[in-house]
């Protein structure tokens, strides 16, 4: 935590490196929240890089001891569900030949895909890949967390079973 109490003093003085360090240090959690909810990669990235401006536009207003992982998350979830519901205002129409032309490698979701139920590919995700806490993915998802670490557990127990079972 000491590290995002100095990346928030860098950005209360405007400093470029401090602005990278928080780019690079929560840039795929960024992007990972907003890909669970609009499923495009040019719109996650549009939305990771809505969530930088805004946070930086916003860094005098916020504590220096902010829990920059759960504000940042939360704020790419907020800006992702926007983006949705502009998207379905829109009612843009999808060429066929469109669908399916997603970097099948972008998350780990995907690599996961026909193995997992989806609770448990977003559980086994936020915990593994960005080391998120039992508690606050029960938070984040609005379960509790025995069930999270239930469906936590059984998706590495079905995970061993399919590679293992080889």
């Amino acid at each position: 935590m000491n590290s995002d109490v100095a990346i928030m003093k860098g950005l209360k003085n405007k400093s470029e490196a401090s602005f990278r360090k928080l780019y690079d240090k929560y840039f795929r959690l960024v992007y990972y929240q907003a890909y669970l909810i609009l499923h495009s990669k040019e719109d996650s990235e549009d939305v990771s890089q809505d969530v930088f401006i805004k946070f930086y536009n916003k860094v005098d207003e916020l504590p220096n001891d902010l829990n920059i992982k759960s504000y940042i998350a939360l704020m790419a979830k907020n800006t992702a569900i926007d983006q949705y519901r502009k998207n379905q205002k829109e009612s843009v129409t999808l060429d066929p030949e469109e669908i399916g032309n997603e970097d099948d490698s972008s998350t780990l979701l995907d690599s996961f895909n026909g193995i997992l139920e989806k609770d448990e590919s977003i559980i086994l995700t936020l915990r593994l890949n960005f080391n998120y806490s039992f508690k606050e993915i029960a938070l984040d998802l609005n379960q509790t967390i025995n069930v999270v670490q239930a469906k936590y557990y059984k998706g590495i127990k079905k995970i061993k079973e399919f590679y293992f079972k080889r």
